[in-house]
């Protein structure tokens, strides 16, 4: 049988026959003329065989806090124009801010049924390709250019697919998406015609295996299709919607791509039936088997043909393992009740399809693997470390396939820094996880023993690769020299390397990117699915980027895993090899439809002598023509109940298992949904962006069989199940499943479509109680006379003869003198002793908008002294941290999210106001100054003068607004903190709180109560390992305190996507949120005695400074508590590492400037929250000692500090504050507000938030985020660079702004600017 033989770009003269160069070799090919460094080309239909027997073989084996403003309710609004008592306002001012909440509420509703999909697409035609989301990516691939002409073979099958339901087997790259749009477009017609005869709607299913087919075929189908499609996939949040966002999508669209789980959902909740489907289309068809979705019976059960859809299969093989051939193809078609179809005429296919020449390149045997001199050393000192198990087995292996040099880098790359506490980790996990329990100090000394390792590997010095001797294997040689050949001078060719393990992969491409040819640019695609030490985390969009540059020619050889083989879009190839060889048919011709350029190579690589690799040649050919004939051979008439598989033995296996049918709905549970379902509900429970959610399953052996437990997440209602005895771990993993979606159904956790209702809950809780009418005012009872006239009339008070006797002169000075007496008397009533002075300034309110800092007071009354603001600020951050203190102490092990829940119902406005209505606080507030009409004594009645009719009723009664009152009680607060020596001691102002929150929550008298009510948690008492020790000692070194808890330390360090199993500690959201208010009061204390006489918004807004992310996570880099933490996320490994190195270089180029971290971008949120961790360990720890979070501050945080002046820009530079500048200071408008409100969005979706900067009643600016406050800020953004220089008077022409005298010359000044430039027009 003899062959032509050709080598790519490189002349017969130019080869060369040493043994280690590629030879050619002319005979045929046979097992006996093998032999190594050659390259033989197979003919298209030739089948590799023995000697002795040439006949074809068969296969014969088978997972914030809101903010105030946010909880207040996102109605609330900002601006000059704010006057949220409704005292005495005027009628104009009313009907003008109604006017505004209209014109803003019906601007609202617009903007949530626009649409910016064009917006999208224009933005994502111009962006760069990193810039791009996922989705935009895809949209931008070639593969959206509009079908045409169909070639004859695809008439063929789409005329067959009209009449039955078929699976198409067709090669990679032959059209086969062409058919089902051709398929589409028939059965879209044939729709609307049905729906003008009235007939039911039905809808067209797309369906996918994996998220990026998704995008892929909707880009083919959008442009060939003239009905609308769209697309869906779990990452957009579609497993979170209800019925009636489903049932709008399907009557909005007729055709869906998605992948089959989106469906498989839709119908297992009842959303959709399936006689409302009419065409299922199945991409790569051949994974319909075993437990895969598409092999699920939702749309098989159904008894009625006349109901179900017509299906459509694709695929370039129906067989994807070793089995027989035609036995799987059979089972296929029941599977799918269709039957397997190919052109009739394959020369048609072979004219249309560039097949590419396949030849076998042999390599010389490889020795055996064997242990090289470091890994010998390494295993003689490490060789009983389970952790470093895995990386002694690819060492082991590397030696042999890849060379020496490989086989060390193994260990660089799986101890390298990133990797190291990878290792330790999982070390610490498998000690915990065992059942029998170990002394600790064994742990301690695995761990002292892979850090020896680490460093050992990180100061070895590893030799540059060679490629001769031992330090490449001839397999790795051959690759080389093959890849020098083809990429010796620039060209367009594209060449992928399939290997089989991800290692592999990377460690090809650490070699090549070291011994490659300048012209050889390198890429690596490998799996989203993150492996073990050593291994990379890549993500899906890192995928499609890589493809994007491989397709634009940046990269021009990929060394690609099974990834590459199907699904993705992946440009034509002008070279395959097969560094390792196929398992599967499909493997095989999958990854041969890579190499569809004109002239392309496809070559299998094998070892000399191997006849393995020569049987597994045979076997993937040879099955190629078996099922070729097969589908050839089958007649046109055939029916499928002529098969020896039938569809109640396909689905024997499924319908043997419990299912449960809801009787409202229809939606069915199964074994195999229960997975789903309930990792639906577990993602739904209550938990901050950072929390990641899972259930965890444990596993048990009981008389031979599998009895799996499920624990649930601490906030679920329902926090574990078992499941019955089972035969195999999968089955026992569904039962568990199964039975714990069957108890939280029974609790009504799960509605009658099997969605999550209880994540519902709290939510409503928070936003119903804590709501405030900002605006709303009512007439209250005001106390003119202190009770002390009462109980001593008829007697001298207890005062100096002399004073009462000017008292009786001065009206002024009796009136002042009873406003002391009276609000003594209301703290008094609160059991509290708070310095005169102190009280009565934090009763005075002496405008009608005295809340509102810094805006022009409105009936500002004089001579009443201080007002409460500044004691209502101080109070307000003590209140906030006290009852954080005391949930923290009564319920340490509680979720951070019920602790921020807990603390909003206690702190919000509401409950204030609740208390003080009960208490009847509001008559004490000192609303009016001095009044010739009240100061008299009792019993006195006026006779002359004005107001002399009055009786006196109307006298006694003055309108606070409902906000009014419960800033006095954050004011008395402040009072009585100040009273005792500030945080000295803080008992008065503990006592104050318990006072005016009246809960449970908050049930103590004295700051030493806080702790005698905590209960140290187990894992705060449990011992601690040496790895925990190691991190007191080392952030001992940082901040001079010793942790008697080690653990809890480590809890201040370990993110919330570290799963807890693995060390047996929370995360630092608990700590976190008791840090964050221990730091804002020793902030506030800071600034409120440094500027006694600053108002409260300059403190706040230079206190935004102190406690801003961006500088906490400056602080964490200059402590160095970023290289503590513990995580379970790449992407953050990378952000941290970024970020540090910028801050570094930000610092050492400061010239010790205090605010060099100003000037960075903002650090990843885990760096700010980790110090705030730290500090609320270091309290806990200190038996909740306060002294200690000042020491902490005066240690770090004071010294940026001590001049505030530096930060008077960053303060004013906060989008909104600069713009209330700019508008009041500047232009001298005071007729503007910035508003937001709450999008309309589905059940279960993020909130999204749009605030809007309105200019006399006209909006100028928006801006959408996750919160009122975050919106706000955008909104403002948004509106300063629509200002940016416009002068004053060309302000106030273009918005109408007449709120200053300035605005009547503008007119004048108008024209005449027009005489001396002219008119624009």
């Amino acid at each position: 049988m003899g062959v032509s033989i050709d080598i790519p770009y490189c002349r017969k003269e130019e080869q060369s026959h040493d043994e280690e160069s590629p030879a050619i070799s002319r005979s045929s090919v046979e097992e006996s003329d093998i032999v190594p460094n050659s390259i033989f080309t197979l003919d298209s239909n030739e089948v590799l065989t023995h000697t002795s027997d040439k006949r074809p073989k068969r296969f014969t084996d088978s997972g914030i806090e809101p903010s105030m403003e946010d909880i207040e309710g996102y109605s609330t609004d900002s601006g000059s124009g704010d006057n949220n008592d409704a005292g005495p306002k005027s009628h104009r001012e009313t009907e003008r801010r109604r006017a505004q909440n209209a014109i803003f509420n019906s601007w609202v509703a617009t903007c949530a049924e626009r649409e910016t999909k064009e917006e999208v697409r224009a933005a994502a035609a111009s962006a760069e390709d990193d810039q791009l989301s996922i989705r935009n990516l895809m949209s931008k691939q070639e593969s959206t250019v509009i079908i045409t002409d169909p070639r004859e073979y695809q008439v063929e099958l789409f005329e067959k697919a009209k009449r039955q339901n078929i699976i198409a087997v067709l090669d990679t790259g032959s059209g086969k998406t062409l058919i089902a749009v051709l398929l589409l477009r028939f059965m879209l017609d044939q729709e609307l015609t049905d729906r003008a005869l009235g007939k039911r709607r039905r809808i067209a299913f797309f369906l996918v295996d994996c998220v990026t087919l998704v995008f892929q075929q909707f880009a083919v189908l959008e442009c060939n299709l003239d009905q609308k499609v769209e697309r869906f996939c779990g990452d957009m949040g579609c497993d979170l919607w209800k019925k009636e966002e489903w049932e709008k999508h399907f009557k909005e669209n007729m055709v869906i791509v998605c992948t089959v789980e989106v469906l498989y959902n839709c119908l297992m909740h009842s959303f959709i039936t399936i006689d409302q489907i009419s065409l299922l289309i199945f991409d790569e068809a051949h994974h319909a088997k075993k437990n895969h979705a598409y092999a699920r019976d939702f749309y098989l059960a159904e008894n009625d043909p006349a109901k179900r859809p017509k299906i459509f299969g694709m695929t370039a093989s129906p067989v994807d393992a070793r089995v027989d051939v035609v036995q799987a193809a059979k089972e296929l078609e029941t599977l799918l009740h269709s039957q397997i179809a190919t052109t009739s005429d394959l020369s048609l296919l072979r004219v249309s399809i560039s097949r590419p020449d396949e030849s076998i390149a042999v390599y010389r045997k490889l020795v055996p693997p064997y242990e090289t001199s470091f890994c010998a050393e390494m295993k003689s000192k490490f060789g009983d470390l389970e952790g470093l198990s895995k990386l002694f087995q690819y060492s082991h292996e590397a030696s042999s396939q890849l060379g020496e040099w490989c086989a060390d880098q193994v260990w660089s790359l799986g101890l390298a820094d990133e990797e190291a506490g990878k290792v330790e980790r999982k070390a610490e996990r498998l000690f915990l996880a065992e059942k029998e329990t170990r002394p600790i100090e064994v742990l301690d000394a695995e761990i002292a023993e892979l850090r020896e390792a680490m460093s050992m590997v990180k100061n070895h010095t590893f030799v540059p690769p060679s490629t001769s001797g031992n330090s490449t294997s001839p397999k790795v040689r051959f690759l080389q020299e093959y890849l020098q050949l083809v990429f010796e001078k620039p060209s367009d060719a594209k060449c992928i390397v399939f290997v089989k393990r991800r290692y592999t992969a990377r460690l090809l491409g650490e070699l090549f990117a070291r011994v490659g040819t300048p012209h050889l640019r390198l890429g690596i695609l490998i799996g989203t699915r993150q492996g073990e030490a050593g291994d990379i985390k890549v993500t899906f969009r890192q995928q499609v980027v890589t493809l994007m540059k491989f397709r634009k020619g940046y990269l021009n050889c990929l060394f690609a895993t099974s990834i590459a083989e199907e699904g993705l879009d992946i440009p034509d190839c002008n070279l395959i090899i097969r560094f390792d060889l196929y398992d599967t048919l499909i493997q095989y011709i999958q990854s041969r439809g890579r190499a569809r350029h004109t002239n392309s190579k496809y070559i299998h690589m094998i070892e000399n002598g191997n006849k393995t690799h020569l049987q597994g040649i045979r076997d993937v050919r040879s099955g190629e023509v078996v099922m070729r004939r097969f589908c050839e051979a089958l007649p046109a008439d055939r029916l499928l109940q002529g098969n020896d598989c039938t569809l109640e033995g396909a689905l024997a296996k499924d319908r043997s298992m419990r299912t449960y049918t809801e009787p409202l709905t229809g939606a069915k549970l199964t074994y195999g949904s229960s997975l789903s379902v309930l990792a639906h509900f577990v993602g739904c429970l209550p938990h901050d962006n950072e929390t990641i959610l899972q259930a965890t399953y444990i596993m048990n052996v009981e008389n031979r069989q599998y009895i799996c437990e499920v624990i649930l997440p601490q906030n679920s209602p329902i926090r574990s199940a078992v499941g019955r005895p089972s035969s195999t771990k999968a089955i026992a993993k569904r039962s568990a499943a199964f039975e714990a979606c069957m108890l939280l159904r029974n609790g009504e956790y799960l509605d009658a479509h099997l969605l999550p209702t209880y994540h519902k809950h709290l939510p409503v809780m928070r936003n119903a109680l804590l709501a405030l009418n900002m605006k709303k005012s009512n007439a209250y009872d005001m106390r003119i006379k202190p009770d002390l006239w009462e109980e001593t009339r008829g007697a001298i008070p207890q005062l100096p003869t002399d004073v009462v006797a000017m008292a009786y002169m001065f009206p002024a000075i009796i009136s002042r003198l009873e406003s002391y007496l009276i609000v003594l008397e209301a703290c008094s009533m609160l059991h509290l002793d708070v310095k005169p002075h102190l009280a009565l300034e934090a009763f005075t309110k002496d405008s009608d908008n005295t809340e509102d800092h810094r805006d022009e007071q409105i009936h500002y009354q004089r001579g009443m002294g201080k007002n409460y603001e500044r004691l209502e600020f101080l109070g307000d951050c003590f209140l906030k941290m006290a009852t954080s203190i005391s949930l923290f102490s009564q319920n340490p092990e509680n979720d951070e999210f019920e602790y921020h829940v807990k603390r909003m119902l206690l702190i919000c406005n509401k409950n204030l106001y609740t208390t003080a209505v009960k208490t009847r606080l509001y008559e004490y507030i000192r609303s009016q100054s001095f009044s010739r009409r009240t100061w008299y004594p009792e019993g006195l009645k006026l006779l002359e003068g004005k107001g002399h009719k009055k009786t006196g009723k109307e006298i006694v009664k003055h309108h606070l607004g409902d906000k009014t009152i419960a800033d006095v009680c954050e004011a008395v607060i402040g009072a009585a903190l100040l009273s005792w020596d500030g945080t000295a001691n803080m008992d008065m102002a503990v006592k104050a709180v318990t006072a005016l929150v009246a809960s449970p929550d908050h049930d103590v008298s004295r700051w030493d109560d806080y702790y005698r009510l905590y209960t140290k948690p187990a894992y705060q008492l449990a011992q601690a390992s040496a790895s925990q020790l190691d991190l007191a000692a080392k952030v001992e070194q940082k901040h001079d305190y010793h942790f008697k808890y080690p653990r809890l330390l480590r809890s201040a360090f370990v993110h919330p996507s570290y799963p807890f199993s693995w060390e047996k500690v929370p995360c630092y959201q608990r700590l976190e949120f008791l840090g964050d208010s221990l730091l804002d009061m020793a902030c506030i204390n800071f600034l409120f005695y440094r500027y006694p006489e600053r108002d409260p918004q300059w403190l706040t807004e230079h206190k935004m400074a102190m406690v801003s992310n961006r500088f906490l996570g400056a602080l964490c880099a200059r402590l160095g508590f970023h290289k503590h933490i513990r995580y379970s996320s790449s992407l953050l490994e990378l952000q941290i590492r970024d970020y540090v190195t910028e801050i570094a270089e930000a610092e050492k180029e400061s010239n010790g400037a205090r605010d060099y971290w100003t000037a960075v971008k903002n650090p990843p949120k885990c760096l700010p929250d980790m110090v705030e961790a730290y500090i609320g360990a270091v309290f806990v720890d200190s038996e909740f000692n306060y002294s200690e979070v000042e020491r902490f501050f005066k240690t770090h945080i004071e010294w940026f500090f001590e001049d505030m002046s530096i930060y008077d820009t960053f303060a004013n530079n906060h989008p909104t504050t600069y713009l209330n500048n700019l508008l009041t200071l500047t232009y001298g408008c005071t007729n503007y507000r910035v508003m937001a409100n709450e999008l309309p969005s589905c059940d279960g979706s993020p909130i999204r938030v749009i605030a809007a900067v309105m200019i006399h009643n006209e909006i100028i600016a928006e801006g959408t985020a996750s919160s009122g406050k975050y919106a706000k800020v955008k909104a403002s953004s948004n509106a300063l660079e629509l200002l940016k220089g416009l002068a004053p008077f060309e302000f106030r022409m273009q918005y109408r702004c007449n709120c200053t005298k300035a605005a009547e010359q503008d007119e004048g000044l108008g024209k005449k600017m027009e005489e001396v430039v002219g008119s624009a027009i």
